[in-house]
C-alpha cells in the first residue's frame, strides 16, 4: 500500500489508497519514542494535538494497532488534551515499538472496536 503526503496550511495529512473506498484518511500526529512493556504504556512525541477519546492508529514494520485514547499523561499527571510538541504517555492495548507512526483516525470513519 502506498501513501502520499499532502501538505496543507495546517498539519500534514497522510492519505492512503483506501480513501477512495469510503474510508476517511488518518492524520499523522506523532511517533512512539518509548514503549514500557510491563505497564503497557507508550511515550509519544506529538506533532499535532490529541484529546482523550480520539481514536488512534499506531503503525510500524510489525505494528498495526487501532484503539481509543482513554487517558493522556504528562509527567505522571492526567490531562484531557495535549498539544503539538508535547511529550506524552498513553496506555496501549498491544506492543508498539520506538519509531512507530501514530495517526489520529478522522471523524466520520466507521468505528472498529470499543
Amino acid at each position: 500500500m502506498s501513501n502520499v503526503l499532502l501538505v496543507t496550511g495546517t498539519a500534514p495529512r497522510r492519505y492512503s489508497e483506501d480513501e477512495g473506498r469510503g474510508r476517511m484518511p488518518d492524520m499523522l500526529i506523532g511517533t512512539v519514542s518509548h514503549y514500557y512493556g510491563r505497564i503497557g504504556v507508550a511515550a509519544l512525541e506529538l506533532d499535532a494535538p490529541l484529546r482523550t477519546g480520539d481514536r488512534v492508529h499506531i503503525q510500524g514494520h510489525t505494528t498495526d494497532l487501532k484503539q481509543r485514547v482513554n487517558s493522556i499523561q504528562i509527567d505522571q499527571r492526567k490531562i484531557d488534551a495535549a498539544e503539538s510538541g508535547d511529550d506524552i504517555a498513553i496506555e496501549v492495548e498491544g506492543k508498539v515499538r520506538t519509531g512507530d507512526r501514530v495517526c489520529r483516525e478522522m471523524e466520520g470513519e466507521a468505528a472498529t472496536g470499543p
